[in-house]
């Protein structure tokens, strides 16, 4: 029997575009303390050693597709209290 045909196939959908490598390792991390599991992409080290990021791709944070529901509930709230709102 094949590996591949043991590996689950899970589908990731993008969730959220940051404006920097900081906001993304940040939301990841609250991603992840909701119990899900995220990948960051399109992380340019250029821009993570303070080039401007304006001439990057910004990063994005993708999410299996099942999980899309419950990871924009936390980016709501993680998007308010970076607005200064309470949730």
């Amino acid at each position: 029997m094949s590996d591949e045909a043991d590996k689950p196939d899970i589908a990731f959908v993008e969730v959220w575009r940051a404006e920097n490598a900081s906001a993304a390792d940040l939301l990841k991390t609250q991603l992840e303390s909701a119990g899900i599991a995220a990948l960051i992409v399109d992380e340019s080290v250029a821009a993570i050693a303070g080039l401007d990021p304006t001439l990057f791709k910004s990063p994005r944070i993708l999410v299996a597709s099942r999980n899309t529901g419950k990871a924009i509930g936390v980016i709501r709230d993680f998007e308010a209290i970076r607005a200064g709102r309470s949730t």
